[in-house]
This record gives structure tokens, C-alpha cells and sequence, in this order.
């Protein structure tokens, strides 16, 4: 694992100078900044905090199953649209009954995962960029095991509890959240 964990600093570490030299970032809708990384960690057991690698989730309520790839890289389980982007940023429900109401308002929900929807933990992935290597995130991706979304892969970020340093700003995974997410027996 020691090996692992230095080969990414290295990799971090070139593609940090090689974004020096060019001087310049790139960004495009949908692929975000030229020079950051987005690798499966699942390996590293002790990155995985209060999750289970294969453990079964459940949800506690109904979440918005949404399609927000420029955000989370596919499907995500959130609670409303504020916990994902800024409020303003993208406009999408913020309740159950506004997506209910009128579906067809709302093209990035991809449907509802309802209470007692059982998932399992399958990935762990940390996200980041070299212009803040710092900032770089660690979330979990499960799979939906059965009901009418069975077999996607969804980023749990927003069912997901972080802990921030208020000195570098740095989030640490803590674990589920467990307003949403219960371990199944």
C-alpha cells in the first residue's frame, strides 16, 4: 500500500509540473480541470472510514436518483438538488413532492430510489486537481441491488458525512450518513 500511495505522489507530483510548464488550465463542460485525477482506491481498507468495502446499505427515505455527470460522474443518491451544486447553479427540485408534482420539469432526476432501497459499497475513488491538491475528495459508489434501478451505480457523496479541516479546508469521509443510510442486516 506504502508503494501505492507513493507512485500516486509521484504521478501527482509529474502532472503537477507538467501543468506548470504549460502555464494554463483547460476547462470543458462536463470534464473539468486538465490535470486532476479521479482513481479507485478501494484497495486502501483504511480510506474506506465508517463504510463497509461490500457492505449493504439501506436507504432510510426516499432520495432523488439524479443524472449530474459534470458533478459526480453519473447517477447520484441525493436528498435534493442544494446538496449537490450551489443553490442557483443548476435548477432542479429541492423536495420529493416538486419532482412528483410535474416530473418532466426536472431532466437531470432519473427517478426516485425509495425508502428501504438496499445497495452495496463497491468503490471507493478520490477525486482531486493539482491546482488544490488539497482539497482532494474520497466517496463511495454502491450498486442498487434490487426495485426498479437495480444494477446502476450511484456516487453516495451527498448520504455521505465529511469531516473538514478548517485549516487546509481538506474533507474527510467519516462515514454514512445515517439520516439516509442505515447498515443492512
Amino acid at each position: 500500500m506504502k508503494i501505492r500511495s507513493d507512485l500516486r505522489s509521484l504521478a501527482l507530483l509529474l502532472v503537477s509540473a507538467l501543468s506548470t510548464l504549460a502555464a494554463c488550465t483547460v476547462t470543458a463542460p462536463g470534464i473539468g480541470y486538465v490535470g486532476g485525477w479521479d482513481w479507485n482506491v478501494s484497495d486502501e481498507t483504511e480510506r474506506w472510514a465508517g463504510f463497509d468495502p461490500d457492505g449493504i446499505y439501506r436507504l432510510q427515505r426516499d432520495v432523488f436518483l439524479l443524472d449530474i455527470p459534470d458533478r459526480t460522474n453519473g447517477l447520484a443518491l441525493v436528498p435534493g438538488m442544494e446538496s449537490v451544486v450551489p443553490p442557483g447553479t443548476v435548477r432542479g427540485p429541492t423536495a420529493l413532492s416538486d419532482y412528483q408534482d410535474a416530473p418532466r420539469h426536472w431532466p437531470r432526476v432519473a427517478g426516485v430510489a425509495e425508502e428501504g432501497t438496499r445497495m452495496r459499497a463497491t468503490i471507493l475513488r478520490s477525486k482531486g486537481n493539482v491546482r488544490a491538491p488539497s482539497l482532494a475528495r474520497v466517496y463511495i459508489k454502491a450498486q442498487i441491488m434490487a426495485g426498479p434501478h437495480q444494477g446502476k451505480v450511484v456516487d453516495l457523496q451527498a448520504l455521505s458525512l465529511y469531516a473538514t479541516d478548517l485549516e487546509s479546508g481538506r474533507a474527510e469521509l467519516v462515514g454514512p450518513n445515517e439520516d439516509f443510510l442505515s447498515r443492512a442486516p
